[in-house]
């Protein structure tokens, strides 16, 4: 099977941490621990494995931080389940401070900010789309920001240690059976053993959450997508929706923002020809003036912006945050968006062009 990678070391050495920068600008910021003047040897080494990333991470010491502004601006939800090989890891996951010792597995969300702080270090990730694996949502949500050290955690770090091992001498016709089973593996192993009780609530909660997001996301289009909808829909209670929604700032605010990420993609695929009125209208926006308010509130660019930079083959910067500019150059933020991206391969086609942006599609 064969990867994609990325290397600075392709670059000359004063260059270095500018590619690597790239590689990772629109997903997370990264600052090394030192001057990267005298060099940032470091590569990425990625595996796709159907709806599956699998990655191995080599970096000198550094700190990564993916804020609300890189979350508004590469609003992915996917799990990432991360090990680090040689060095302990200095986590600040939302609220929660965390020490991750080498060797033992990691859950977070990219919907969550995380700062990353550790030693130069390999590390093997799995990046899980929670479309793809919506039915692991009860149990990975939890397991997210968990330091697990259990028998059954160790058994998954081996298991990922090894299976990136394996990967380069696995057959094609293996590969698209193997998603689901690595999936269903991470679950397993990161099942919570806390009171059996409590866990039911939770993944009641988690189930009804996945529910939620389910039926939102089929009906954005519709008027009637509201309180009294979603209840009948989920089968809930309007005070249990309410709870499940507050954290996303409430009903209204969670079905707005929900519309608000489909019509940013769409403007940001090339093949819709849709007017923003009509897009406006399509995800019933009073009107097209409203829209574009509430659309530049959120991403900070205007509708017609960031339709001018899909046409253009750029991505915009978020204005809030100023380390987040990709320059044009096709980096992670795009791989892992790739599904829902039409005109992918041109800028892949394009990123070969320069061995900085050297990237895997």
């Amino acid at each position: 099977m064969q990867s994609e990678d990325f290397d600075t070391r392709t670059e000359q050495r004063s260059r270095q941490f500018d590619a690597w920068r790239s590689w990772w600008s629109g997903f997370a910021t990264e600052m090394p621990e030192q001057s990267p003047r005298a060099g940032f040897p470091a590569y990425t080494r990625i595996w796709q494995i159907g709806d599956l990333s699998v990655t191995r991470v080599s970096a000198p010491a550094l700190r990564a931080t993916r804020s609300k502004a890189h979350i508004r601006h590469a609003p992915y939800d996917h799990w990432n389940v991360v090990v680090g090989l040689r060095s302990e890891t200095r986590m600040a996951v939302g609220s929660d401070q965390l020490v991750v010792p080498a060797g033992q597995p990691l859950v977070v969300s990219l919907g969550t900010e995380v700062i990353s702080e550790r030693d130069a270090d390999d590390r093997i990730q799995l990046y899980l789309p929670r479309d793809q694996f919506a039915d692991l949502a009860p149990t990975l949500d939890r397991a997210c920001g968990v330091v697990a050290d259990t028998a059954a955690a160790r058994l998954l770090a081996d298991y990922i240690i090894a299976l990136e091992r394996r990967l380069p001498d696995l057959e094609p016709h293996g590969v698209p059976r193997l998603g689901a089973a690595i999936g269903t593996m991470v679950a397993a192993c990161m099942q919570p053993s806390a009171d059996l009780g409590h866990a039911a609530q939770q993944q009641i909660s988690f189930a009804r959450m996945e529910r939620v997001r389910r039926i939102t996301r089929a009906n954005l289009r519709s008027p009637h997508l509201n309180t009294a909808f979603l209840c009948r829909e989920v089968g809930v209670s309007r005070s249990q929706l309410y709870r499940l929604l507050e954290p996303h700032g409430g009903v209204a605010h969670w079905i707005q923002h929900q519309r608000l990420l489909e019509s940013h993609a769409l403007l940001s695929d090339v093949s819709c020809t849709e007017t923003i009125a009509a897009i406006a209208q399509e995800f019933c926006f009073e009107d097209a003036s409203a829209f574009s308010r509430v659309f530049r509130r959120k991403f900070g660019a205007s509708p017609r912006d960031v339709r001018a930079a899909a046409l253009a083959g750029i991505a915009l910067s978020v204005p809030s945050d100023a380390h987040i500019e990709s320059g044009g150059l096709f980096g992670l933020a795009d791989y892992l968006s790739a599904p829902l991206t039409p005109h992918r391969s041109s800028a892949k086609s394009a990123s070969r062009n320069s061995p900085a942006a050297l990237v895997p599609a």
